[in-house]
């Protein structure tokens, strides 16, 4: 195998090594924040990006990430309130 090829072969692999490090301390600190694992995180990832993509068709790119951003924030806060909590304290009562 050419040297060039292993190089790039070795930044690939630390390049998805670092995101994969990435989500699970992401994991880790949204356990250890609410007490339960939360496997949307991808979704609110998906859901911030797209909306991105979304609004940077009618306002400029950095205005479309800040809304996306606060959108997004919106969102999470409303499923942490209406699921999340109801989640926690039906564990908490059943215990």
């Amino acid at each position: 195998m050419a040297p060039r090829t292993s190089l790039q072969y070795l930044f690939s692999g630390l390049t998805i090594g670092s995101i994969y490090a990435i989500v699970a301390i992401w994991y880790n600190i949204i356990y250890n924040a609410t007490g339960i694992i939360n496997f949307a995180q991808g979704e609110f990832l998906m859901i911030g990006a797209m909306t991105a993509i979304s609004f940077s068709q009618v306002m400029p790119l950095p205005l479309a990430v800040l809304s996306a951003v606060i959108i997004t924030a919106l969102l999470g806060a409303l499923i942490d309130i209406v699921f999340i909590r109801w989640l926690k304290k039906a564990f908490h009562n059943s215990g």
